[in-house]
């Protein structure tokens, strides 16, 4: 009677623990989403025929073996899935993760304004060489140079158009009315006044290298130069976020390992709890299975507490346009991952390098920084020669008492006895330069290294992985042989129990091993200004 009673129980079980395999495993995925779903559903929670060999112990809800059909990495890649409702929150992604961050986190758009504020410079500097329009309207009453003592008053008025250029050459055209007593050294005009052109050019010190047009070729290169330190600060915003939403994934993916293997040993428990009211079991193993649940549960409540902190730290990256924080991303946003860890090939790793060497920002802010530079010792070296500007001014008088046509030209010479000044700027310069280039081979080594050490590190994961992979495999296989040995009464609930738990383990790290990866891949991405997502 007691072993009849025993069978039904058994197949009740049977049937409990089909319906929860087939639920976890086989029912419908969100698309590119999970709700917090584990690597693995520790063997999907199928519970084998029980054998009551030599009747000396009942068979307990165990999960099957390792599908002979299904690789290791695919059954390491499956998780607990549940269709996605209308209104449920969709998985967050990497590619969404990462457009929010570019387009709302505060740090960039403070980046960004710096870029908008070079080009404001710049503007600024071009100002220098706007053209402006100049009305003067004197009257003079004085006392008369030839005759003195007589009264004498003149007016005197001009309008002009100045045009300056960056090569220094400075363009006046318009035109001078004075009437009256003239008061040297202006002269008088006719009556309808004199119209008139006037360049001054300078032919050494200032020719093409004057302190305005130095000014304006320097903000120039501000403006790219600002775009180097934009990219420089994107890489390394979207470099620490892509890392914490992998570890955020992996928290994900961990809680859902321990969910499942806290779902084994309840359902254990009700089992063993049944069998022993029946007579079947002793009690020592209720205690033993009762126990095992609240450590798994423990186990769980801390895996849900590593989630809400990596939540919380991927939330720092995450802005809505209006500034306000986005909400934490929840357990349920966790995506589906599956795995495709990939080894880097010699040739990939050797393009890496090139593409690092031609776009990394803090190369071409060196490269930037050369010209600005260069520039500034130019200017220094023109400083030192003599100043000699060409003027000439032609015009025409017209009306009455007038003379027709008018010039005036002449040469203006000045030569500096010393030159202090400009040998600071040019002794500044020069060793600015040499530290640019001291800083640029630094910068290539570290550049080149760091893109070697992220190819390793990628590499070395996916051997990490592949060892763990079959790890995790044999891990599996070594729960289940134990189990088998448990139902023939050679092993102990405990021993089923710590086997259940180093399966889970080798989970785990596995999904650590695979974040690994992930995080190594876009440093080696970054490293080389490769997208962040294939």
């Amino acid at each position: 009677m007691r072993v009849s009673g025993l069978k039904q129980e058994i197949k009740r079980c049977i049937a409990r623990g089909c319906i929860l395999f087939s639920r976890n495993l086989f029912c419908k995925r969100g698309e590119g989403g999970s709700r917090g779903g584990s690597l693995l559903p520790l063997a999907g929670l199928l519970f084998s025929l029980p054998c009551l060999a030599q009747e000396q112990k009942p068979a307990l809800p165990t999960p099957s073996p390792v599908s002979p059909a299904s690789t290791p990495a695919t059954q390491a890649a499956q998780t607990v899935q549940q269709s996605q409702q209308p209104g449920q929150v969709s998985p967050l992604t990497l590619e969404r993760t990462l457009q929010q961050i570019g387009a709302n986190y505060p740090k960039l758009l403070g980046a960004e304004a710096d870029r908008l504020s070079a080009r404001a410079k710049l503007l600024e500097k071009q100002g220098a060489f706007d053209p402006s329009v100049n009305v003067s309207s004197d009257y003079l009453l004085y006392n008369s140079t030839s005759t003195r003592g007589k009264r004498s008053d003149t007016t005197m008025s001009e309008v002009n158009v100045e045009i300056p250029t960056a090569y220094g050459l400075k363009f006046v055209a318009g035109g001078r009315l004075n009437l009256g007593a003239v008061k040297s050294p202006n002269s008088s005009t006719g009556d309808t006044g004199e119209y008139f052109a006037y360049f001054r050019l300078p032919l050494l010190r200032g020719a093409g290298l004057n302190e305005k047009s130095v000014a304006e070729r320097q903000a120039a290169l501000g403006v790219p130069l600002a775009d180097q330190n934009f990219s420089l600060a994107l890489i390394d915003t979207l470099l620490k976020s892509a890392n914490t939403y992998w570890k955020w994934v992996a928290s994900g993916r961990k809680l859902g390992v321990q969910r499942d293997l806290l779902k084994i040993a309840q359902d254990r428990a009700k089992f063993v709890k049944d069998r022993a009211d029946a007579g079947d079991l002793p009690q020592a193993d209720v205690i033993l299975a009762e126990r095992e649940v609240q450590l798994r549960r423990a186990n769980v409540i801390a895996a849900e507490q590593a989630l809400q902190a990596a939540a919380l730290d991927l939330n720092q990256f995450l802005f809505e346009r209006d500034g306000q924080v986005s909400p934490t991303p929840t357990p349920e946003q966790v995506p589906l991952y599956r795995p495709n860890l990939v080894p880097l090939t010699p040739a990939e790793i050797e393009r890496a390098r090139k593409l690092a060497g031609e776009r990394r920002p803090e190369l071409r802010s060196l490269s930037l920084n050369r010209d600005i530079t260069n520039i500034g010792l130019r200017f220094a070296r023109n400083d030192r020669q003599p100043a000699v500007d060409l003027i000439f001014s032609p015009g025409t008088d017209t009306g009455y008492r007038s003379i027709g046509e008018t010039m005036k030209a002449g040469v203006v010479v000045s030569i500096p006895l010393r030159t202090r000044a400009a040998d600071g700027r040019i002794g500044d310069a020069q060793n600015k330069l040499e530290k640019i280039r001291q800083d640029e081979r630094a910068e290539r080594a570290r550049i080149s290294l760091s893109v070697a050490a992220a190819a390793n590190a990628v590499n070395k994961t996916v051997e990490r992985y592949t060892a763990s992979v079959e790890s995790l495999r044999l891990a599996r296989l070594a729960e289940e042989n134990e189990r088998i040995r448990y139902r023939e009464g050679d092993s102990t609930l405990f021993l089923v129990n710590q086997f259940e738990r180093e399966t889970a383990t080798a989970a785990s790290t596995l999904i650590d091993i695979e974040a690994e990866y992930e995080q190594a891949l876009a440093l080696f991405r970054a490293s080389s200004v490769q997208p962040f997502t294939p």
